[in-house]
């Protein structure tokens, strides 16, 4: 797969949740997402369900990335190569472990997992991903501010 860039896999002409808040709403956005912008969409009863929709799918990648960072973090403490098992575990068909960067950013995905979190008391594993990115953040600045440190220290 080549870095160039794919308007299906990088989301511009993405398959689409969409629900209104009555059918007219609906209607209309059926009508410029489909006809005009050549989206395809997904229709769902209402609003409220499209809206759910988009807070777990980016709920969901938060759990998937802490998961990743976690199992990177376990990796470093077995002196295991972590990119080769993460490659590796990603030859099978229903398993895609993404890359652990710099800790979970941007806007939506944090803002999304805290909201969701906030919604009920059933929320164990939303707190969990929150608390490794919280500790993988951690566990990355003190590798990278106590390395250089040894290497002065060594010399």
């Amino acid at each position: 797969m080549g870095s160039s860039f794919h308007p299906i896999r990088h989301g511009v002409k993405q398959l689409r949740v969409i629900g209104g808040v009555d059918t007219e709403s609906l209607n209309l956005g059926l009508k410029f997402y489909e006809e005009i912008l050549e989206i395809p969409l997904h229709k769902v009863s209402c609003v409220e369900i499209a809206e759910m929709c988009k807070i777990a799918e980016n709920a969901y990648r938060y759990v998937q990335i802490a998961f990743a960072e976690e199992l990177r973090m376990i990796c470093e403490d077995l002196k295991i190569n972590f990119e080769e098992v993460r490659l590796a575990c990603n030859t099978k068909w229903n398993i895609e472990i993404p890359e652990a960067r710099n800790g979970i950013g941007g806007h939506c995905l944090p803002k999304d997992i805290r909201y969701l979190a906030s919604l009920s008391r059933h929320n164990f594993l939303l707190k969990a991903a929150l608390e490794v990115d919280r500790q993988y953040r951690l566990w990355r600045s003190l590798k990278e501010n106590i390395s250089p440190l040894k290497e002065k220290t060594a010399k």
